[in-house]
């Protein structure tokens, strides 16, 4: 694998030393060709490294950007950020699981994504909100921010972070920006989204990125709504039986009223149980995946590779810091915030953006039972005709064959898709990666005619 360009100081550093210390001066400072020469594979990211969100510096979200595989980095070649869900899960697991270019085995060993969504477009990973991954926050007293506690806070950092990140790099400014993510992302990304056309935001002048669109993946956005489907959901796939049922349509209906009466810490402890509850009586390994026996990334390859010494040197993380996939610590900051819903951004968003929604089938948690109730409902001009349009077979063609097989469903009007790929759950890009990255792809595309750059804000 080439080592990078973040590297090439050190590299610089290591030949500078080898001359006036020898070889044992360098030992001291492990470096990313000695890590090389013990035969670890390290990540060819294109940037990589932090920007500070808070006045002081201290609280900084990291990135990891890479380039795109087989288009130049024009100026029209688009940008896709990837957001990761949870609350309190990093982008990095994204990365290196889920759609980056490589994921590590259990020999910690990189292994091309055949289905990687920087195929064509430039790929970004920001590890949000701080305190989440590589990303770092420092405790929330007296004159810090730390941890952020509600959507809008999160999206404030993350605007902040882009507005860095693309000034940093200004080659990247005029391309097209898609904003991502799946999970929790799914209040995440209309956040974000809404923070791009909120006048406060001018406080840092314009926006030195052009936003084209959004995508969210297996999403929690109307938790209300969502619920009310769990019991239903786990029935109809077998995973539980008739009493059982009614106990979980019990406890869903106590969560509705909780939310309704803005209980939000009850109402999501009480999700939390009842989710545990649908688990224990299927047996199921996770709920993101009925059909699975064990958990995404059960044996934690991401957390193992992210964390060696070389690894972290490469991509720019301090020694000390300590990868997790997903943070306790952060869940329990958003704790009370989950519950809430950010149905109500969506419709203005549809208003300026092209949205795509998309579940895998197989998602007992977040997957299309629970979205369709609320995107059937969403208050938008397009709503009538949306509902109305024909849900169209999505069809592939099969390596090797001669007929298509369909992978998926289709329905689209106006600024709205939404797409159901089969045999896929929670992490579609991971189940499905090749029809995942075709879908990113006629979207992204299809949307592309209709992006005009250089959006100025409306401030009045």
């Amino acid at each position: 694998m080439q080592i990078h360009r973040h590297s090439i100081s050190g590299l610089i550093l290591i030949l500078w030393a080898s001359c006036v210390l020898g070889f044992s001066g360098i030992q001291q400072y492990p470096t990313a060709l000695s890590i090389i020469k013990q035969g670890a594979d390290l990540p060819n990211v294109t940037y990589s490294g932090y920007v500070p969100v808070s006045k002081d510096g201290k609280d900084a979200l990291f990135y990891a950007y890479y380039e795109a595989q087989e288009a130049a980095g024009t100026h029209d070649t688009p940008i896709l950020l990837w957001l990761e869900g949870g609350p309190g899960c990093a982008s990095m697991l994204g990365n290196f699981y889920i759609l980056g270019p490589y994921w590590p085995n259990k020999t910690l060993n990189l292994e091309p994504n055949p289905g990687t969504w920087n195929r064509i477009y430039g790929l970004l990973f920001i590890d949000q909100p701080v305190g989440t991954g590589f990303s770092i926050a420092v405790l929330p007293y007296a004159g810090k921010k730390g941890i952020p506690t509600d959507e809008m806070e999160v999206a404030t950092d993350l605007y902040i972070g882009l507005q860095k990140f693309f000034a940093k790099y200004e080659d990247l400014q005029p391309r097209p920006l898609y904003i991502t993510g799946e999970s929790y992302a799914g209040k995440y990304v209309p956040s974000i989204g809404a923070r791009y056309y909120i006048p406060t935001c001018l406080y840092m002048g314009r926006p030195f990125f052009d936003l084209a669109g959004l995508a969210i993946g297996n999403g929690l956005t109307d938790p209300r709504s969502q619920v009310l489907q769990h019991a239903d959901v786990a029935f109809f796939f077998g995973m539980i039986d008739t009493q059982q049922r009614i106990d979980a349509m019990t406890m869903q209906l106590l969560i509705s009223q909780l939310i309704a009466d803005e209980r939000w810490e009850e109402a999501h402890r009480h999700r939390e149980a009842l989710l545990e509850y649908i688990t224990h009586c299927s047996g199921a390994g996770t709920l993101l995946d009925y059909r699975r026996y064990r958990d995404y990334d059960a044996d934690k390859n991401v957390d193992r590779y992210l964390n060696q010494p070389g690894v972290k040197e490469i991509l720019g993380v301090p020694k000390d810091i300590v990868y997790e996939s997903c943070s306790d610590k952060v869940g329990e900051a958003l704790g009370p915030d989950v519950m809430k819903s950010v149905k109500h951004l969506i419709p203005d968003i549809l208003a300026a953006l092209p949205l795509l929604l998309y579940q895998g089938s197989a998602d007992a948690q977040d997957g299309p039972p629970s979205n369709e109730p609320w995107i059937a409902n969403l208050d938008w001009e397009g709503r009538v005709q949306f509902n109305a349009a024909p849900r169209a077979l999505w069809r592939m063609a099969c390596p090797g064959r001669h007929h298509e097989k369909v992978v998926g469903y289709w329905r689209e009007h106006g600024s709205l898709s939404h797409v159901v790929i089969r045999n896929a759950g929670h992490m579609v890009p991971h189940d499905q990666p090749l029809v995942a990255q075709a879908m990113i792809e006629q979207w992204v595309n299809g949307t592309l005619e209709g992006w005009r750059g250089s959006f100025q804000v409306v401030t009045d």
